[in-house]
């Protein structure tokens, strides 16, 4: 199991400690494909109804490129599903509940990662029971490429639907012999849009997803190591990819 696999999208989540990576020029301009989210789906389906699906389209998938990466199932609600059915709109964003999301800071070969998180994310987030073959054809599927990391110059240098944040600070409670404990946590760029937030009311959020159950001062505040980063995501329904199954 990667020690640097954590679960997103949820406020209250927790995750390891983690730093940021370094990532190459030429990874800033890696962006997430349909094929990528192609290998998503034949990936759980050859898992869960215990297939051996291979894409009829060859994919498109650099075989040597390293980047981080979050894998999100969402599932479209029940009653969202029929009032779609009767209506010529398609399902809306929020039609859609999350069904598991799982990634890593830590850049993975993408050929073999985007499968395994796909897995991952599937089956064995521990805030829900694994996916099952009847919930396949409600699910979407969001491939995250975690690119342009830079260091922020303090822990509000950053831009709200635009960045996602990695913070790393030590406890201020400890006193000079004493071991401080170090506390890490990260948001996706779409978390503190999605919530609503504020800067502010993400970065104290945020602390508090790290553990630290402490008084948030304006020194810990100003203590904190954050860098920002950008995502490339792109979202596909079953629906599209079966579509794209029977092309041709």
């Amino acid at each position: 199991t990667n020690t640097n696999s954590t679960s997103s999208s949820s406020p209250s989540e927790t995750t390891s400690p983690t730093t940021a990576p370094t990532t190459e020029g030429s990874n800033n301009e890696l962006m997430a494909t349909v094929d990528m989210c192609h290998l998503c789906f034949q990936t759980l389906l050859n898992k869960v109804a215990n297939l051996e699906l291979n894409d009829c389209a060859p994919l498109n998938i650099p075989i040597t490129t390293e980047c981080p990466l979050f894998i999100t199932w969402d599932i479209l609600q029940s009653d969202s599903n029929s009032s779609s059915s009767s209506s010529s709109n398609s399902p809306q964003n929020n039609d859609y509940t999350l069904r598991g999301c799982i990634g890593t800071l830590s850049p993975q070969p993408l050929l073999t990662a985007i499968p395994s998180y796909a897995i991952t994310a599937g089956l064995h987030d521990r805030r829900f029971h694994p996916i099952g073959l009847s919930e396949i054809p409600r699910l979407r599927v969001g491939v995250s490429l975690l690119v342009q990391y830079e260091l922020c110059r303090d822990a509000h240098d950053w831009e709200v639907g635009v960045h996602g944040i990695l913070i790393n600070y030590t406890d201020p409670r400890g006193g000079q012999q004493q071991q401080k404990d170090n506390y890490s946590a990260t948001y996706l760029p779409e978390v503190a849009k999605e919530q609503k937030w504020t800067q502010e009311e993400a970065v104290r959020s945020l602390i508090r997803k790290s553990g630290y159950r402490g008084k948030i001062t304006e020194e810990l505040v100003k203590s904190i190591r954050c860098t920002r980063y950008q995502s490339s995501k792109l979202r596909t329904t079953y629906q599209e990819y079966i579509q794209h199954c029977c092309a041709d």
